[in-house]
This record gives structure tokens, C-alpha cells and sequence, in this order.
């Protein structure tokens, strides 16, 4: 018997010794990861005060949100990237919304604009660096002096680095924007519009420790105890269902969902939606010298519009309209590409843009005359047409 009670304290020695080893491995990997998952954003809770109205771009009212949405399935993102142990996320934040809504945007051709997170890094003239950054400030950059591509700079070195000299901007937005809503504050209504329009939103976050240990599922409840905005990244999408936003993350694609996390609607900080904002881009081309008449044989039959052709503003049949609560949920046909759709009406109410589906706020069993005005970079066409719209389906004219 006493061989066998020495034996059950060693056998209960051992068990706390694993016990304690796995203890502290599992708060040694916690701390690991908290070190290799910077967070550097210094937020300003007076940035409101200091934006200029110029600073915001006011979101329409009758763009209806889908329930769900996410960008990465309207366009292919750019990839997921890895800020490592700087805590440089104002940078990355910024140069992956650039990216994305440049491609949402179809202001870069094909793939993504690989610009360079390094130059951001070591050449802002705010001294933001590893420690600390503003988002607000880095935006802005992307618009003047413009960002450098990574092969012309050099590569992200996760550290400040010295600032090259001489490097010309490869890219620029045209302007920079805090999103609003109808105020001059974001609402969940205005930035899910923005990334509908324009493509992702770069956002702040309250990243609590939660942050480093998740691998998946939505973060919600009683984990959303972080309130100080600490971490720079991206809304994508959302899911009313689920009551989450869909967030891009800089911690690389093996974190989380492949770089991304289901995020609570009122979860760490997300409930305010402060300092949401977005690049837009110029994508009408720049007109060269006007060339003189060209001597040559008589022209042949007159070739199919180019890309530079006016657009068509058709009345024909093209989609059905849902009534619902006093929304109207019109889905058209897809634009053209380099095309966009304005909806008006009389008597007056609200219209959207968008390339592939116009959206309308509207009191059913009323006739309306619809005006469809089709834009590109070569001029604008019209169409209008009298309809009237009931409860339920009903065919609409785009």
C-alpha cells in the first residue's frame, strides 16, 4: 500500500507539473502573439472637430442595403497582408483600402496596385512609425505626394527605416473621404452605401486580447470589452442575420478567417463607426493632343461602339421591383462597364447609383414618371417612362 500511495503523489506530482507547463506555454503563446500583432493607431476623438465639411462625402438615403453583403464576392480583393511585429496598421489599413477600392472602382486595369507600405512607413511627414499612426493622416497621403510601388521602393522591412529619397509616386486617388451619413458622422446605413459605391472602408477598432487567440466564428457579447480604439483595418461586408460586419484584418492570411473576422455590429468600438472612411478614384481617361484629319481610303461600314461611345439609357423591360415596408428594391440589368445609372422621378424622390442595381425609396400604388440617365466618359443620354408600382413585384424600365 505504500508503495502504491508514493506512487499516486508521484503520479499527482507529475500530473501538475504537465498541468503547469501547459499553463504557461498557453500564456507564453498569448504573449507571443500579442507582441507579433502590433497595434499602432492613435486615434484623434476630436478628428470630427478638426475635418473640414469639404473632408466628408454624404451618403445617399436611398441606396437600400442588401441584408447580406460581401465585396469579396463582387470583385477579387487584393491579398490579405502581414504588418508582423510593427505596429504599423494605419499604414496597412490605408494602403489595402487604396488597393481594394481601386480595383472596386475599376481604376486600375487588371489584378491590384501593389504600393508600397515601406514608403508610407519611413517617408510620412508625421513621424508616425512603429509606435503609433493615424489613418486619417495616411489617407491622405494617397493623394498627396501619392504612393510608390513596392518594386520601385523596395520591399516592407517591418521596421521605420530611412526614408529614400527621389522614389516618384507610381499611383494617386483623386480625393480622400470620411463617410456620412445625412450628419457628419458615419452610420451603419451610410458605410454599408460607401462599400457598396466605392469598396472596402478602412475603420478603427477596439482589438481587445480576444484579438490574438481567434481563429474563427463571430466575436460578439460579452468578448467586446475593449472601448479604446488601438488598431487600424477594414469593413468588407456585413450580414444583418448575423448581426456582424465582415473585417480585413493586417495579421496575415493564416489569423483568423484568412485574414479576416466576423466582427459584432457593437462590437469593440464598431457601434460608432468612427473616422469610416474611403478613396475615389478619377477613372476617365485623360484626352491626348487632337488629331488632324487623316488621308485615307473611304471609310467601310461604320464598326460597333467602342468603349467611348455614348450610352444607352434604354425604357425597355429590364428587371422586377419588390415593395416591401415602403422600400422599393429595383434590380436591374449590368451596366456597361465605364457606365453608371442615376434614377430620378416625378413627383420627386430619391435615387441611387450603381453599376449593376439602382435602388429606390418610394410609396407603392403611386404613378411616377422615371428618368434613366446613363453616363460615361463621353457624354450622358436619357430615358423616361410612366409607371406604377404596387405591393409586391412589378416590372420596372431601365
Amino acid at each position: 500500500m505504500e508503495a502504491i500511495s508514493h506512487f499516486d503523489s508521484k503520479k499527482g506530482d507529475t500530473m501538475r507539473w504537465k498541468f503547469f507547463l501547459l499553463f504557461f506555454a498557453s500564456l507564453f503563446a498569448l504573449e507571443t502573439l500579442a507582441a507579433q500583432h502590433g497595434r499602432g493607431l492613435r486615434f484623434d476623438p476630436k478628428w470630427k472637430e478638426k475635418a473640414s465639411p469639404a473632408d466628408f462625402i454624404h451618403m445617399p438615403r436611398s441606396l437600400v442595403a442588401p441584408a447580406e453583403y460581401d465585396a469579396r464576392t463582387v470583385v477579387t480583393l487584393s491579398p490579405v497582408i502581414d504588418q508582423g511585429q510593427c505596429g504599423s496598421c494605419w499604414d496597412f489599413s490605408a494602403n489595402s483600402t487604396f488597393r481594394d477600392d481601386q480595383i472596386f472602382q475599376k481604376a486600375v486595369t487588371s489584378g491590384y496596385s501593389d504600393t508600397s507600405t515601406q514608403q508610407l512607413l519611413s517617408c510620412n511627414p508625421w513621424g508616425y512609425n512603429c509606435e503609433k499612426g493615424g489613418m486619417f493622416d495616411a489617407g491622405r497621403f494617397f493623394v498627396s505626394p501619392g504612393i510608390a510601388s513596392t518594386q520601385a521602393y523596395g520591399p516592407y522591412t517591418a521596421s521605420d527605416g530611412t526614408c529614400k529619397q527621389g522614389v516618384s509616386a507610381s499611383w494617386k486617388a483623386a480625393q480622400w473621404k470620411y463617410v456620412a451619413g445625412q450628419e457628419n458622422g458615419a452610420t451603419m446605413d451610410a458605410v454599408k452605401t460607401a462599400i457598396m459605391t466605392y469598396g472596402p472602408v478602412g475603420i478603427g477598432v477596439a482589438a481587445g486580447n480576444d484579438w490574438d487567440s481567434y481563429s474563427g466564428g463571430i466575436l460578439s457579447g460579452s468578448k467586446c470589452t475593449s472601448k479604446q480604439l488601438n488598431h487600424a483595418v477594414q469593413i468588407v461586408g456585413w450580414s444583418d442575420s448575423g448581426q456582424y460586419w465582415i473585417v480585413r484584418n493586417s495579421w496575415g492570411p493564416s489569423w483568423g478567417e484568412k485574414g479576416f473576422i466576423r466582427l459584432g455590429y457593437q462590437c469593440d468600438g464598431l457601434g460608432s463607426l468612427d473616422g469610416a472612411n474611403v478613396f475615389i478614384f478619377d477613372s476617365s481617361p485623360t484626352p491626348g493632343p487632337t488629331p488632324g484629319p487623316t488621308p485615307g481610303p473611304t471609310p467601310g461600314p461604320t464598326p460597333p461602339p467602342g468603349p467611348c461611345a455614348l450610352p444607352t439609357a434604354s425604357t425597355g423591360y429590364a428587371g422586377t421591383a419588390t415593395v416591401t415596408a415602403g422600400n422599393i428594391y429595383v434590380l436591374g440589368t449590368k451596366a456597361v462597364s465605364g457606365e453608371s445609372y442615376l434614377w430620378t422621378a416625378s413627383p420627386a424622390f430619391d435615387g441611387g447609383a450603381k453599376p449593376t442595381t439602382a435602388q429606390i425609396r418610394y410609396k407603392p400604388n403611386k404613378t411616377k414618371k422615371l428618368t434613366i440617365t446613363a453616363t460615361n466618359s463621353c457624354g450622358s443620354s436619357s430615358a423616361s417612362t410612366l409607371f406604377t408600382l404596387k405591393t409586391g413585384k412589378d416590372k420596372v424600365y431601365h
